[in-house]
C-alpha cells in the first residue's frame, strides 16, 4: 500500500494504538446506533485505510476520510455487513 509517511496513531480517524503495540480501527455507524470493529493492524495507516473504507460505504461523499485522495484506489466492501441478534 502506498500511503503518506507514518504519523502518530492518534492523529487518524477511527484508529487507536493498544496496549500491545498494534493499532486498532473502529466506526461509529448513527444510522444504527452502533460501533463497528474494523480489526486490528501492525501499521496505523492500514488501520486508517480500513476506517476510510467503512466511512465512504456508510456516508458516501459526505464522509471525513484520513486519505481523501486514496479512496478510489482502496478495495470497497462488497456485500451489506449483517448484524446478528
Amino acid at each position: 500500500m502506498n500511503v503518506p509517511p507514518p504519523t502518530p496513531a492518534s492523529s487518524y480517524m477511527g484508529v487507536r494504538k493498544k496496549k500491545w503495540g498494534k493499532f486498532a480501527s473502529k466506526i461509529w455507524d448513527q444510522g444504527r446506533n452502533i460501533r463497528i470493529w474494523l480489526g486490528t493492524y501492525e501499521e496505523p495507516q492500514r488501520a486508517a485505510a480500513a476506517y476510510d473504507i467503512a466511512a465512504f460505504h456508510l456516508k458516501g461523499r459526505y464522509a471525513r476520510l484520513n486519505f481523501p485522495d486514496m479512496i478510489e484506489k482502496l478495495p470497497m466492501p462488497v456485500q451489506e455487513y449483517k448484524i446478528s441478534t
